[in-house]
């Protein structure tokens, strides 16, 4: 499964992100339905900007651009039904945008958003970040 995933991801890096767009706005509101927020940057990342509050945090991709090895088992621990909602988000949404597909295409994940101006999106609006804590 992990290396269709791979596949599948290597795929969707050549096309236009067509994920579900939400913005800093919208995810505001879905913060307060407890939708499951996942910041997929690097623990680096997360120390340098801080996280959302309430987001939960798995490495996503590797500094080289490759999917995380653990990425696949910690993520299905988090969001383990597929009728799950939740968003994505990392730097600027270019990887979100792009996992966001790559999850619903291989493992069949319907409600999944992504929040489309990333981190630095959210920050630009004023939006608080709480400091990230392992």
């Amino acid at each position: 499964m992990m290396r269709s995933l791979l596949t599948v991801i290597a795929f969707m890096l050549a096309l236009p992100a067509l994920a579900k767009d939400i913005s800093p706005k919208e995810l505001i509101t879905y913060q307060s339905t407890g939708v499951v927020i996942v910041d997929i940057r690097r623990k680096e990342e997360w120390k340098d900007t801080g996280i959302i509050d309430g987001a939960k945090t798995i490495t996503a991709f590797t500094k080289t651009g490759s999917l995380h090895p653990n990425f696949q088992e910690e993520f299905t621990k988090l969001v383990s039904d597929s009728d799950t909602s939740f968003v994505l988000y990392c730097r600027t949404g270019r990887r979100t945008g792009i996992l966001r597909d790559a999850l619903e295409t291989s493992m069949g994940f319907k409600k999944a958003m992504h929040l489309s101006a990333g981190i630095m999106g959210w920050k630009k609006d004023g939006n608080k970040l709480v400091n990230y804590t392992p």
